[in-house]
């Protein structure tokens, strides 16, 4: 009895901790065009991602300095705690509360093989409520 409790115990634990883990989206191929991120709902599903991209969380304290440790496994309508707001046509808004599941990174996989001149840009925008002015980066 003991031995069927201790495997039960490892199968549970070993299924906790593929929950735990980073996974990575397959890559857009830029050879067939240019990879475009444009719309994400917020009525989409608990455990899917934009196309070509995979949403990681971390435990809490400094972002920079925290290692991610899992996907993004909650919807993306919800109202408190640490969430993704859908701003529809101007992206993910990632909001980290005091929680310890913050959200932590977009990852996107783009295949470059073959590629000779590959130009990636995005912006990003902090909306913090004590900011007057939020600063705005442009990268290219």
């Amino acid at each position: 009895m003991k031995r069927l409790l201790l495997l039960c115990f490892l199968l549970c634990m070993s299924g906790f901790t593929a929950l735990a883990q980073l996974t990575y989206p397959s890559a857009h191929n830029l050879g067939s065009g240019p990879y475009s991120f444009t719309d994400w709902a917020s009525t989409n599903a608990a455990l899917t991602y934009p196309p070509n991209m995979i949403l990681h969380k971390y435990s809490g304290g400094d972002a920079f300095a925290t290692v991610l440790n899992g996907n993004w496994v909650g919807t993306y309508a919800l109202t408190s705690g640490a969430r993704i707001n859908v701003l529809g046509t101007d992206g993910l808004q990632f909001a980290n509360t005091g929680t310890s599941n913050h959200v932590g990174a977009a990852v996107v996989a783009l295949n470059t093989q073959n590629r000779s001149s590959i130009a990636v840009s995005f912006t990003s925008q902090l909306l913090a409520h004590l900011t007057p002015t939020p600063p705005r980066r442009e990268c290219v």
